[in-house]
């Protein structure tokens, strides 16, 4: 029976890792549209106001500008090169005949002997002509072409891609990474604040209740129906009661700001149906 349950429980696992991948378009609600829920459009509103997000996507679109140059860095190492030999050959109009009818390398003469390029020929006249001084040396073909292939760039031309598309790959994971931790962050800040607002409350309802006690014990004591030390226990616990309630509000304040930071306006700047209900 058990090698049975084996293969059954690693597709069962399978199936379960598969389904709970996240899908990090939906970490973060489409700016398209207002989310419904407040805390999630305070999550949209982190994402379009917040630096961080930005360079992300921008870092994102840099990779993939370089793969795209990356791609075409090939054509660099492939190089052309053309050369018209005819202009040689007719800037010197008066070279003899002979060496119009017979052209190669090397240039040979009527006893079909070879004519160094320094030699000095001289024409039907019998004035000298230097084959440097006539316009350099004739080749054959008139038109060479030539191309110079860098064989190592253009065989690790497919490594470069690969890395330049790691490259991309890691600036996408990075904008996920971003999504994750500043919904969390938004999150967390949100609760943290109401969470002091609602400290506060309490806190104020202590003082009230203690102020409230305090004022009885001092009119009690002022009639003698009280002794000092019920006077002095009453002031205390008001005057401890007020001061917790003032540290309850600097916390309001502190997360206030907390969240105001990450959410990029000033809280009486959002602008949401559920706000009033938080």
């Amino acid at each position: 029976m058990s090698k049975y349950c084996l293969p059954f429980a690693l597709l069962f696992l399978g199936e379960i890792g598969s389904a709970q991948t996240t899908d990090f378009n939906t970490v973060i609600q489409p700016v398209d549209f207002k989310a419904k829920d407040f805390s999630e459009f305070l999550v949209q509103l982190a994402w379009l106001n917040q630096p961080e997000n930005a360079i992300r996507q921008a870092e994102i679109k840099q990779a993939k500008d370089e793969l795209r140059l990356v791609k075409k860095d090939w054509m660099k190492d492939i190089q052309m090169t053309v050369n018209l030999n005819e202009a040689n050959l007719a800037s010197s109009p008066t070279l003899p005949k002979l060496l119009y009818n017979n052209i190669g390398t090397p240039i040979l003469d009527a006893n079909n002997q070879t004519i160094p390029i320094g030699t000095v020929l001289f024409d039907d006249a019998g004035n000298p002509i230097s084959l440097k001084s006539s316009g350099g040396s004739a080749f054959y073909p008139r038109y060479n072409f030539g191309m110079n292939i860098n064989l190592g760039n253009i065989l690790s031309q497919k490594n470069k891609n690969q890395i330049k598309q790691h490259d991309v790959k890691i600036a996408e994971l990075k904008l996920n990474e971003q999504k994750l931790m500043l919904r969390a962050e938004v999150l967390t800040r949100f609760q943290q604040y109401k969470l002091s607002r609602e400290i506060l409350k309490s806190r104020t309802q202590v003082e009230q209740d203690a102020n409230a006690s305090f004022l009885l014990i001092k009119e009690l004591y002022s009639k003698d129906e009280r002794t000092f030390e019920d006077y002095n226990e009453a002031s205390s616990a008001y005057f401890e009661a007020r001061e917790s309630r003032m540290k309850a509000e600097a916390e309001v304040m502190f997360a206030k700001i907390r969240l105001e930071e990450i959410v990029g306006l000033k809280w009486e700047q959002v602008q949401h149906p559920q706000k009033d209900q938080e």
